[in-house]
């Protein structure tokens, strides 16, 4: 889950330059050589992630982008060649949200991974065997559930 989810990040073309993070990069090449050399980014949601791994080709790409908060790169001297394509997984979402327990309907706080059409939570963020996957393939809405006194159920 955790090491094999991808963080969506925005590139700018400017029309000159490519803007990423805090950086700008004259040329596209210069841009993939940044990329090459491993930088060291972290997001709002304040994890740090190591960009290890470019896309494949076709991916599917999010609506929402997060924003770079931290930047460095984590290696010098590697260039677009050292760059080899590996995306085991292209996770959507994870976080912790608070459900209602199934027999004993006290609140408790799971880590959710959303990937593509499955959801699964787990007991805590470090758990390998999630407690229960969820197929989504045919949920095309939710119903809101207005008698909790918690706001955002279904």
């Amino acid at each position: 889950r955790g090491k094999d989810s991808v963080k969506h990040f925005h590139v700018e073309h400017t029309g000159t330059s490519f803007k990423f993070g805090f950086n700008e990069f004259s040329s596209l090449k210069e841009l993939v050589m940044h990329f090459a050399n491993q930088p060291l980014i972290g997001s709002e949601t304040g994890t740090l992630i190591v960009l290890k791994h470019p896309y494949p080709r076709q991916v599917e790409e999010p609506s929402i982008y997060e924003s770079v908060r931290v930047h460095t790169a984590m290696q010098t001297g590697r260039t677009e060649s050292d760059l080899v394509p590996n995306a085991p997984s292209l996770g959507t979402k994870e976080g912790y949200l608070i459900k209602q327990g199934k027999i004993v309907k006290n609140w408790k706080t799971r880590w959710f991974t959303l990937h593509r059409n499955e959801l699964k939570y787990f007991k805590d963020q470090t758990a390998t065997e999630p407690i229960r996957a969820l197929d989504l393939t045919e949920c095309s809405a939710v119903q809101f559930d207005y008698s909790q006194e918690r706001v955002n159920c279904f």
